[in-house]
């Protein structure tokens, strides 16, 4: 819903909510039975809008398990597509696949690859330049944020340093203007686009190695290449692949933070999708069937451990983003070096809608 003042002067407001049932093996408490879960995963509020010409905002709550959070916040300086200036809690420059967030994935699940530091939902709090000449050929989106906050009191050694995140994007062929991109436009771009992202931050992580009595500090260094391939083809079909490298560095030290993804940060992997979107039956076919393959894997160097995951999603796309279903198939294998390995089957059903 877009409410008008003037030319200069309007907001937005929407929402967005994605909700899923999976079925898994031998996922149950007691580990024999199956796990049966029904999940909203994602319920999202969405308000934005311009003061003039030149500024503008965003507001964004997020709500996950009951929880309501402040997701996006941000006052943004827009002057040209040369130059922009954003403040506040918004995503820092990363991978394509956090700056697509999970509405706008190609595939359901969210990858596990994707790392970094936030407050919630890939969000963290900071200031960004970032430009998309060209008309968006080129984008480049450099931020200083608060990244990780070690803890240790009055005895810690780790400097309250900011977290540096840059990442620059080179569209072939149709451009991708604006800060945030897609992980698939269903055909409505013809995409090759190849992007590179750093993040660095100094003292973020501190803590007692193992063999020692010493409190020591850990630097922050992570990368990622991806790359996004989309083709509108003369049936009216539509082929895509996306493929991502990273690579994530502590100094072999992570801090006491409160996440079920800590033991992620340090370590390193790459996931690779392929899909076909097919074309209408006819006119007046609601939707079209689109089959993709994931596969993905993620080394966890603290903990000894690795998990691949090989995955069928087939999504009916029936309005795009904004309204769609998908049917997973899927198999994950952990190999746990220090304790025992696990491999299992899981079949699932995912709904979302932005409206």
């Amino acid at each position: 819903t877009k409410i008008t003042v003037d030319d200069d002067t309007w907001v937005n407001i929407g929402a967005g909510i994605r909700s899923e049932f999976q079925i898994a093996e031998d996922q149950a408490p007691n580990e024999d039975d199956n796990s049966f879960d029904f999940n909203v995963t994602t319920a999202q509020l969405f308000i934005g809008g311009q003061v003039n010409e030149h500024v503008g905002f965003t507001f964004n709550l997020n709500s996950t398990d009951g929880d309501i959070e402040l997701m996006d916040a941000i006052l943004q300086f827009e002057k040209s597509e040369m130059f922009n200036v954003w403040f506040g809690r918004f995503l820092p420059p990363t991978d394509r696949a956090n700056n697509s967030g999970p509405f706008y994935q190609n595939s359901w699940k969210f990858p596990a690859n994707s790392i970094y530091a936030q407050k919630v939902a890939g969000r963290d709090d900071g200031v960004a330049v970032w430009g998309s000449p060209n008309g968006g050929k080129f984008k480049y989106q450099v931020g200083l944020f608060e990244g990780f906050e070690p803890t240790g009191g009055a005895t810690s050694k780790a400097e309250d340093s900011p977290l540096l995140s840059g990442r620059v994007t080179l569209n072939l062929w149709d451009p991708e203007p604006g800060y945030y991109s897609s992980s698939t436009y269903y055909g409505e771009k013809d995409i090759l686009a190849v992007a590179f992202t750093v993040q660095m931050q100094s003292d973020a992580f501190e803590g007692t190695p193992a063999g020692s009595t010493t409190s020591e500090t850990g630097d922050w260094m992570a990368w990622n290449l991806d790359l996004l391939i989309e083709k509108k083809l003369a049936t009216d079909a539509v082929i895509s692949g996306e493929l991502a490298f990273y690579d994530r560095d502590t100094d072999e030290m992570e801090d006491e933070m409160e996440d079920e993804m800590k033991e992620g940060f340090e370590g390193d992997g790459f996931y690779l999708i392929g899909g076909y979107l097919h074309p209408r039956v006819n006119a007046d076919s609601c939707g079209r069937w689109q089959p993709k393959l994931r596969y993905e894997t993620v080394e966890y160097d603290l903990s000894d451990k690795e998990t691949e995951n090989l995955e069928l999603d087939v999504g009916y796309i029936v309005d795009g983003h904004n309204t769609r279903f998908s049917f997973v198939l899927g198999n994950q294998e952990e190999d746990n070096r220090a304790s025992k390995d696990v491999d299992f089957n899981y079949i699932g059903v995912g709904v979302q809608a932005i409206f």
